[in-house]
Order: C-alpha cells, then sequence, then structure tokens
C-alpha cells in the first residue's frame, strides 16, 4: 500500500528498509510493555576464539559433509541463477564455488554453521533494491555491528516479527505455485520434476528430497529418449502445363527426427520413416509423367540430431536401404553435425556429395544422387 503511494507521487521506485522500521519499533513497543510473547533473548557479542578441527571428527563428519556440500551447491547455484534471470545478469557457477569453499575453509575455524546461500536474506536485499556489491559491503558491515556492539539490544525483539519478515520476503517463491499450470503447458516433463523436488523435499527430508529428485530428473530423461517426435514434410503436387513433355518438378519429402539417436529409441526412428515413406509413396501427383516417383528426393533434417550411436547407425542403414527399395529417390543430409557427418561417412550411409548445410540447400540441389549401396 506504501510503496505504490510513494511511487505515483515521485515516479520512482524508492527502497525502504521496512524491515529495519519493524524491528525498531517493535523491540522498543516489547521492552516498554513487557509483551507477554516469545522474545529473542539474551544475544552474545563478540567473535569466538578460532580453534583446529578436530581429527578424530573428521571420519565421521565425511558422510554429512558430502550431503551438506550437494545441497549448499545446489541451492547456492540455482537461487543464483534464478535472481541473474531475474535481474538480468550472468553468474560464474566455479567462481560462486570458489567463493563457497573460501568462506567454508575460514569459518570451519569457528564454531559456525556450515556455509550456504541465505535465502531469506537474500530475498531481502532484492525486495529493497540491493544491486550492487555495494549491498553485500553494507550488510556485511551491518552484521559485523550487530555482532560486536548491538546484538543485546535485540533482547526484547519479538520472535513473530522475525518469522513475518522471513514470510513476506519469501512471497516471491510461494507464487510460482501460480506458475504451475503454464509450466505444464510448456513442459510436462519439467512440471512433474518440479513437483516432486517440491513434494518430496517438503515432505520427506532435504537430502532424501534432493536425490528423489534427481533419479526423477534422470529418469524423465530416458523416458524422453525412448518416445521422442518426429516430423515430415512433403512437397505439393507438381503440374506441367506442356502436355508433350514429361519432365516435372521433383518431390520432395523432408524428415526430422527431433532427438539423438540411440539404442533406446532407434525402434522409434524405424516407424517414424516407414510411415513416412508410406505417405510419401501414397500421395497424389497431378503431373502427367507416367512414374510418379521419378526425380523424388528424401532429405533427412538432422539439425536435432545430436548424438548416434552404434545401434542407431544400423538403424540409419536399414532405413536408407528400404528407401532406396521403395522409391526411386536420391538421398540428402541437412544440418548434420560434424561427429555424426563423420559416422555417416564411414558407415557407407551418406556421401560428401549429399550432405548439405540447410534443408534448402538439399532441395534445391539439382544432382542426381542414388543412395548408397550397402
Amino acid at each position: 500500500m506504501i510503496n505504490p503511494a510513494i511511487r505515483n507521487k515521485t515516479g520512482r521506485k524508492i527502497p525502504i528498509p521496512y524491515d529495519l522500521i519493524l524491528i525498531f519499533i517493535t523491540t522498543v513497543l516489547s521492552y516498554v510493555f513487557s509483551w507477554q510473547m516469545p522474545i529473542v533473548g539474551d544475544v552474545p557479542k563478540g567473535f569466538p576464539q578460532p580453534l583446529l578441527p578436530i581429527p578424530k571428527l573428521i571420519l565421521s563428519s565425511i558422510s554429512p559433509a558430502i550431503t551438506i556440500a550437494i545441497v549448499t551447491l545446489t541451492l547456492h547455484i540455482s537461487i543464483t541463477k534464478m535472481f541473474a534471470k531475474q535481474l538480468g545478469y550472468k553468474i560464474d557457477p566455479g567462481q560462486e564455488i570458489y567463493a563457497l569453499g573460501f568462506t567454508s575453509i575460514i569459518s570451519g575455524f569457528f564454531p559456525t554453521y556450515p556455509t550456504s546461500p541465505g535465502l531469506s536474506r537474500t530475498l531481502v536485499g532484492i525486495e529493497n533494491g540491493a544491486k550492487t556489491q555495494l549491498a553485500a559491503v553494507s550488510t556485511c558491515a551491518l552484521l559485523l555491528a550487530v555482532i560486536l556492539y548491538i546484538g543485546p539490544f535485540f533482547k526484547h525483539l519479538p520472535i513473530c516479527v522475525l518469522s513475518s519478515i522471513i514470510i513476506v520476503a519469501l512471497r516471491p517463491m510461494v507464487m510460482k505455485f501460480k506458475d504451475i499450470p503454464k509450466l505444464w503447458n510448456l513442459s510436462k516433463y519439467d512440471c512433474l520434476t518440479w513437483i516432486v523436488s517440491f513434494t518430496t523435499t517438503v515432505a520427506i527430508d532435504v537430502t532424501f528430497g534432493l536425490i528423489l529428485s534427481f533419479c526423477f530428473a534422470l529418469f524423465s530423461v530416458i523416458l524422453r529418449t525412448q518416445w521422442p517426435s518426429w516430423s515430415a514434410r512433403f512437397s505439393r503436387p507438381q503440374f506441367s502445363f506442356d502436355p508433350t513433355t514429361t519432365t516435372a518438378s521433383p518431390r520432395y519429402c523432408i524428415f526430422k527426427f527431433d532427438g539423438i539417436l540411440i539404442f533406446t529409441n532407434f525402434e522409434e526412428f524405424k516407424n517414424g520413416v516407414h510411415q513416412t515413406l508410406d505417405e510419401f509413396c501414397n500421395r497424389p501427383t497431378l503431373s502427367p509423367t507416367k512414374d510418379k516417383n521419378s526425380k523424388a528426393k528424401f532429405v533427412f533434417d538432422c539439425s536435432a540430431m545430436s548424438e548416434i550411436d552404434s545401434v542407431g547407425l544400423q538403424a540409419f542403414q536399414e532405413v536408407v536401404q528400404e528407401i532406396s527399395q521403395r522409391v526411386n529417390a536420391s538421398l540428402a543430409f541437412a544440418n548434420v553435425n560434424y561427429i555424426t557427418s563423420i559416422k555417416l561417412l564411414q558407415n557407407n550411409i551418406a556421401t560428401r556429395n549429399n550432405l548439405y548445410s540447410t534443408v534448402e540447400e538439399a532441395v534445391n540441389s539439382s544432382e542426381n544422387i542414388n543412395p548408397p549401396k550397402l
């Protein structure tokens, strides 16, 4: 209510430290009126003495340390990427890992919690317009002042005030539930991964939730490679206006397989080519030429085929042989990456003459290239 009113009058967004004002007012009121509610209590001030880690605890700490490290890195990178996307800047994950490692080494000499991203503090800073490193310097300076001097003054601060500050700061995270229908329409796999991650983390535990969500994400990747989509485009029937000629514009078919071609989905690839061939052979032609399959061209659009294994290569050989047997068509391969093109050439599936940079170049090529003999 206050921010929109100020923005309408001034024409600019002015960050107001509502949290600091609320803490100051409620602390004073709690001290004056002695409210009967849970308060923060005694807050020690000053730094503890640094101590060397206890060697006998290292072995027993390895397992929880690995779990804490995985959770911390996952949360930190995901949170920083989320805010980077929201505020329009880029991050370096390696630099973030170096920062976490350095602070963890230093804090290991003090009785502190493991270093991890402060989601609530970060959200509070963003809500107040923090965008540069100066905000981090001022935050550290304020924390240092609280540790050394100001801490005891928060003795009478009601805990419910701190809770309300965190809840309001977490409001953008809670509002993410509204994006579930939109995410479902964009990608059902991503939506299910989000739901499984949230449910397992909240209902079970952070560690087990992370493991289960990671396994589900891998399972969704397997499902995507198991049933990839494919599409086919065909040329329109051409008609020759000269009834004495037997020439006609070349017919073509463009087949695109949207995914990597590996042992988990080669059958889907073969079925897609087979169905495309059936439709290509049965499509009507308006040309007066007697052989409707003359001057035909079958183009493989390999733009989405980033990887192909030995089983996929064998499937490719089989469909190429089927094309040569069923239709009098020249083969063309478009948008093939370097690794895939080498594999196709080595297995005599393609030649250097029928590899093209784009689909348009493959379609418009006038070379009559026969399928390689297998």
